[in-house]
C-alpha cells in the first residue's frame, strides 16, 4: 500500500475539486497493478456515478470526491448504497484520509469482513 506520511496532506480539504482528483490519483499510481486497478468516470448521462472506480483486493470501491465545500447529491448517495448492497465499499470523500479509509473498508471486506463487523 502507498504510505503517505503528511498528516496535512491527508487532511487537507481542497478548493478545488480537480487539485483533490489529481492528488488522489497520483496516490492511487503509487500501488502495485495487481493490488489495485482504477478507472476515472466522467459521464455525464448516469446520474450519480462516483468519479472514481476502483478494484482494490478484489472488491469494488466507489470514491465520490468533494472539495472543501462540496456536497453529495442524492443521486450520488444512492448510487453508492446500491453498489455497497451489493457487496462494495464506497464513500464520499472530502480529503486522501477518507480515501485512504475507504480503501481500507474495501481490503477489510476482501478479508471477509462486512461493514457491520
Amino acid at each position: 500500500m502507498t504510505m503517505i506520511t503528511d498528516d496535512l496532506l491527508l487532511n487537507q480539504k481542497w478548493p478545488q475539486e480537480r487539485e483533490f482528483l489529481q492528488i488522489v490519483i497520483k496516490y492511487l499510481e503509487g500501488f502495485s497493478r495487481k493490488e489495485l486497478a482504477f478507472q476515472r468516470i466522467i459521464d455525464n448521462h448516469v446520474k450519480g456515478i462516483s468519479d472514481i472506480l476502483v478494484c482494490y483486493h478484489g472488491v469494488l470501491v466507489l470514491l465520490e470526491l468533494k472539495r472543501d465545500t462540496g456536497k453529495p447529491t442524492v443521486h450520488q448517495l444512492r448510487y453508492i448504497e446500491k453498489m455497497e448492497m451489493a457487496g462494495g465499499v464506497g464513500a464520499v470523500c472530502w480529503t486522501l484520509q477518507d480515501v485512504v479509509n475507504t480503501l481500507e473498508r474495501g481490503k477489510r471486506v476482501s478479508d471477509g469482513y462486512r461493514k457491520e463487523d
